[in-house]
Parts: structure tokens; C-alpha cells; sequence
């Protein structure tokens, strides 16, 4: 007997992570719909973001987890760490696509799904996970304030098809290229005072301040001569970074400081995202002020 079928077939031995192994027919519950439905919505989630969203308990999270990949309605891909494997990201797959088709009354071209949509490289997968966390921390701070609405959320892809525009940066700063805007998100939220709208970029360090430098000019130009009025129908806005440190804070400060609109920007690190009860709260630093700032 091979060193393989002792680690997939042997009852005493744990089985592969990659391996599919339906058992028994199985009943869909509500929440398993709603597990499907929210991992389509974020395209990829972590076993960790969905116990939080609908578990209690982590081996039950698991479990189900384990059994709606199993019967292929989700797909599973490991975070690569130094040793091992790491934490499970769950996306759509086959039956999944299926069922939401059925449950929403739309073509299955309507998901803008394909299994070729879940390959993703380790770096690009974090930064999803990362803008997964932001839009949970939005939507759940929006649930916790009944008087605050979100109004709509777009996705880069979206905010693509909305918007094809290039801003020329020459006007403001050093760079004399074109360049074009891509955020990962842009956000609107209403509230008693008014209504209020944000481009998000997350930032995981990889990007140099050089580009950052450019994309802070591009925002600025786009803001001080209302360029997403004619294609997204708003003058003002507000631009969020959402970085993972304090360094990083730091150094996004001190670029900043050099437009004339310091205040475009704001910046939080993603600790502080999971540690408050809503990111509407004093979390948030701007350039040329030292007190933590309400978003909202």
C-alpha cells in the first residue's frame, strides 16, 4: 500500500484538505445559503471571517465548512505560510454558482463567476481578504447605528465599468505622467447630516510611496476639479487607506501633508478595524492632526 492511500483512505489517518469525499446527501439550512451567498459577495473569505459572521463555535464552523466543500458548493484555498499550511479562504464554486442562480432569478453569467476566477496569487488573495474585512467592519458598524445607512457599495471591477477615466497628475506635484485611478472600492453612506462618499485603497506595504505619492496626486486633482461628477454623480469625497502598521501609517501621514487637502485623507490600520465596536468611531488619523478621528 502506497504513502499516499495510508493519507486519504485510511480511517485512522487524517485526509488531504484538497480532497472531496461527499459522504451522505446533504440538506442545505438557511444559514448555509447565507454562508454561500456572502462568500459570492466578498469573493473570498477566510474560515475566520465566516465563523464570525455566522458561527459561535470553530469546530462547528469547520465542519460545515468542511461538508459544503465536500458536496462542491464552495471552494477551499490555503494561505501559503513559512511552514505548513495556513489558515482555509473559502470561494464559490460549482453547486454553489447553482444554487445562487436559482435563489436569485439570474443567469449564471450574472455572477461574473468562473472557476477561473478563484485562482488568485497568495499576495492578491490577502489583499481581498484584507478589503473583506473593511467591508464587514462597514456593514456591521452600519448595523450597530440604525440611524446610519449604507447606501451602495461598488467594487473595483464595478467602479471599471462605471469609470474609464485617466486624471493627468501634472498639474499637482512632481509626476508628469497620466495615471489612472484603480480603487478597491468606492462606498456611499447616508447619515441625519447628509450623505458622505469614500474611495478605499488598501494597503498592504508592497506598493513604494512613490506610487502611493502618485495616487494621493491623482485623488487630489480629481477632487479639486470634481472629475467623478459626470461619471459617479459626486463632487466630494473622502479617500481611505486601510493599512497593517503603524509605520505605514506614518509614512502615508507624511505624504499627505504635502497636498493642500490633507484632510481628503484618512488612514487606519486593520488592528484597529478588528479591535473597536464600529469603524465609525475614533480610529482614524488624518495628516497634520495628532487626535484619532471619527469617520463619521
Amino acid at each position: 500500500m502506497n504513502s499516499n492511500h495510508l493519507m486519504t483512505s485510511t480511517s485512522n489517518k487524517r485526509r488531504s484538505w484538497v480532497e472531496r469525499n461527499p459522504k451522505d446527501t446533504l440538506v442545505l439550512t438557511e444559514r448555509d445559503q447565507k454562508i454561500i451567498q456572502a462568500v459570492w459577495k466578498y469573493r473570498f473569505l477566510a474560515s475566520s471571517q465566516i465563523k464570525e459572521l455566522f458561527f459561535g463555535s470553530k469546530s462547528k464552523c469547520d465542519r460545515r465548512l468542511r461538508e459544503l466543500y465536500d458536496h462542491a458548493y464552495l471552494d477551499r484555498i490555503a494561505i501559503p505560510q513559512v511552514q505548513g499550511r495556513g489558515e482555509l479562504v473559502y470561494a464559490l464554486w460549482d453547486k454553489g454558482a447553482e444554487l445562487l442562480v436559482q435563489e436569485n432569478g439570474i443567469q449564471r453569467k450574472d455572477l461574473k463567476w468562473s472557476r477561473q476566477k478563484n485562482k488568485i496569487q497568495p499576495q492578491f488573495l490577502q489583499h481581498e481578504l484584507n478589503l473583506a474585512l473593511f467591508r464587514m467592519a462597514v456593514e456591521k458598524s452600519v448595523y450597530l447605528m440604525p440611524e446610519v445607512k449604507l447606501l451602495f457599495w461598488l467594487s473595483g471591477e464595478e467602479i471599471k465599468a462605471k469609470w474609464r477615466t485617466k486624471f493627468s497628475a501634472h498639474q499637482y506635484g512632481k509626476n508628469k505622467k497620466d495615471g489612472g485611478l484603480r480603487p478597491d472600492a468606492y462606498l456611499g453612506i447616508e447619515t441625519p447630516k447628509g450623505k458622505l462618499y469614500f474611495f478605499v485603497e488598501i494597503d498592504r506595504g508592497t506598493e513604494s510611496l512613490k506610487v502611493i505619492q502618485k495616487k494621493i496626486e491623482l485623488y487630489f486633482n480629481a477632487y479639486s476639479k470634481g472629475l467623478f461628477e459626470h461619471s459617479l454623480g459626486v463632487k466630494k469625497f473622502r479617500v481611505l487607506f486601510v493599512v497593517e502598521t503603524d509605520e505605514r501609517v506614518s509614512k502615508l501621514m507624511t505624504l499627505g501633508t504635502n497636498t493642500p487637502t490633507p484632510s481628503l485623507f484618512w488612514v487606519v490600520t486593520q488592528a484597529d478595524l478588528k479591535e473597536s465596536t464600529t469603524c465609525f468611531t475614533n480610529i482614524w488619523k488624518v495628516p497634520e492632526n495628532n487626535e484619532l478621528l471619527p469617520l463619521l
